[in-house]
């Protein structure tokens, strides 16, 4: 998928419908290179929750992870997610 595919043909709401009628059940069973794509197209509507995937999963032939990471990590909502708990602020 590239840049102009992600922001103008697929928009957030057609994946949305798409995620949540067909493939929210499918995608994480999924034992192929088709599991990168269908998470790197997530990715548009819900980056925190495809990142992770996207870091570990098999990608598809023409799918590089370093784009598929750069895409989730971009998308306006997308957040890291911390390993802590509790965030301390430091004066300098």
């Amino acid at each position: 998928m590239t840049p102009i595919l992600a922001d103008y043909i697929r928009t957030p709401e057609f994946v949305k419908q798409e995620w949540e009628q067909r493939l929210k059940t499918v995608a994480p069973t999924l034992k192929s290179g088709w599991k990168g794509i269908l998470y790197m197209n997530y990715a548009m509507i819900d980056p925190a929750m495809a990142y992770p995937v996207l870091r570990t999963t098999e990608l598809d032939d023409g799918q590089t992870r370093s784009y598929s990471l750069y895409l989730a990590a971009t998308r306006p909502s997308f957040y890291r997610r911390c390993k802590w708990q509790k965030v301390y602020a430091v004066k300098i």
